[in-house]
């Protein structure tokens, strides 16, 4: 039973290492779990020290280690990857009439702002092309703010600007 007896600490590890990839930051309980599963790791290898030993003496010991380890870079690296991408993500327009692409007055315009301009979207979840079109704005300029407001989910925000149907933008620029 010793020898197993680093495979709790393993599961906590393992676990904390999700919890933070689905929070997208390590939250105070899965910094505990990490921590927790850590020692219980620690004290599960100090358990069964002389089995660790003659494990990594054993050319099949090494061999799984460095497959594990190299199996646990190509993860990391592809993960990496992914968020680089995800962070300067491209639109392509294969359109032959260019219907999702910006003028080029437009992208001038949004791109020479003065002010701060906060884009608010009013209407449902599922309304995706004035989101769409609100969100290529908004890459052009990081003067420009994109947010969608759910009239069911705050209809005291639509009383406040007057909106009385969905799929009206309501433009913010400073106190206006």
């Amino acid at each position: 039973m010793r020898k197993l007896a680093f495979l709790p600490g393993a599961f906590m590890v393992a676990a904390a290492v999700l919890w933070a990839a689905f929070a997208l930051r390590w939250t105070v309980p899965a910094a505990v779990l990490g921590g927790g599963g850590l020692l219980a790791l620690a004290v599960g290898v100090a358990a069964n020290w002389k089995g660790v030993r003659e494990w990594f003496a054993d050319p099949r010991g090494v061999f799984a280690l460095d497959t594990g380890l190299s199996t646990l870079l190509l993860i990391a690296a592809l993960g990496l990857v992914n968020a680089l991408a995800g962070l300067r993500a491209g639109t392509f327009d294969w359109t032959a009439a260019g219907r999702h692409t910006l003028a080029p007055g437009t992208v001038a315009l949004v791109k020479g702002l003065g002010t701060d301009v906060v884009l608010k979207q009013m209407g449902r979840s599922r309304d995706t092309a004035s989101r769409d079109l609100i969100e290529a704005f908004a890459a052009r300029s990081p003067r420009i703010r994109a947010e969608a407001v759910d009239l069911d989910a705050s209809p005291a925000e639509a009383r406040r600007y007057g909106v009385t149907r969905a799929g009206s933008v309501v433009v913010e620029a400073g106190r206006r």
